[in-house]
């Protein structure tokens, strides 16, 4: 067990879309030192807390494995040629599908 607040926002994020630390305070009621310890130790613990930066804000999910495929796919585009250039990765989360990421960062 490793806190009612860690496991509060762990089941928010097994259960529901990429979030944010406002989003976690507007729907939890916990302060942003308290959201952000407790998100520290949900990826200490898992392993499995997936962030990304979409403007000024990180977004954070958990990912989830499919079969025995890595948590991030890189994801190629090749060309006629047969030349390949990454076009960014592709990652499963938990509660909401994929989390794509183009290779100059955007999602």
């Amino acid at each position: 067990m490793l806190g009612n607040n860690v496991n509060f926002v762990y089941d928010i994020l097994m259960s529901s879309d990429l979030r944010t630390v406002a989003c976690f305070v507007g729907r939890t009621g916990l302060g942003q030192p308290v959201l952000s310890r407790a998100l520290n130790k949900i990826a200490q613990h898992t392993g499995r807390l997936a962030t990304h930066r979409q403007g000024r804000s990180i977004v954070y999910a958990i990912t989830r494995s499919v079969r025995s495929l890595p948590h991030a796919i890189p994801v190629h585009d090749v060309s006629p040629e047969g030349s390949a250039s990454l076009m960014g990765t592709l990652t499963s989360l938990e509660g909401c599908g994929y989390l794509v990421v183009a290779a100059n960062g955007r999602s």
